[in-house]
């Protein structure tokens, strides 16, 4: 996993112009971060939330859904992030990240603003961290939105999701571990 980081970053770092050094740093400083997990200083990583550069804003998000730190959900949810076309799939990632891990209803604010969005990844996302929240509430939300869908892998989401609520609740990862 950590080596995928390291492509993506090495991807990222490549697409940028030789003038776009400051760019650079801030995508190394990104993946320092993350490296230090919820022990690092997360309010500066919230703060690139808003940067200028989409490639950093993005990379922040991505790294704030693998940290899984729950004092990160309240940023993931504010509108600019949202309403940012480009970040959506990677907010609803994250958010459903945060909702495999802690079970609660703020990631579901963030989730259920976003189904709606014309990305299919993101909807499958959203589907995917929906399932984790459980409840009748979820269930509805999947049947209704997820399994009426127009596209089969949101569909497919959406089915795997709502089977989710009759297996020990576990994190992603440990599951995908298994």
């Amino acid at each position: 996993m950590k080596v995928l980081r390291l492509v993506a970053l090495a991807l990222l770092v490549a697409s940028c112009s030789k003038e776009d050094s400051k760019i650079k740093s801030r995508l190394v400083e990104v993946a320092q971060w993350e490296d230090r997990g919820s022990k690092g200083p997360n309010a500066e990583l919230v703060a690139l939330l808003s940067h200028e550069d989409m490639r950093v804003r993005e990379a922040a998000v991505w790294a704030l859904g693998r940290i899984l730190d729950p004092s990160t959900i309240h940023a993931l949810n504010q509108a600019e992030t949202l309403d940012t076309l480009p970040l959506r799939p990677a907010v609803a990632w994250a958010l459903g990240q945060l909702a495999a891990q802690y079970k609660t209803e703020v990631p579901e604010q963030g989730l259920s603003s976003l189904y709606t969005d014309t990305s299919t990844l993101t909807r499958r996302n959203v589907m995917d961290g929906m399932g984790w929240l459980g409840g009748d509430a979820t269930d509805q939300f999947l049947q209704i939105f997820g399994l009426l869908d127009g596209n089969p892998t949101t569909r497919g989401a959406a089915a795997v999701s709502a089977s989710v609520k009759s297996r020990p609740r576990t994190s992603l990862m440990s599951s995908v571990l298994k």
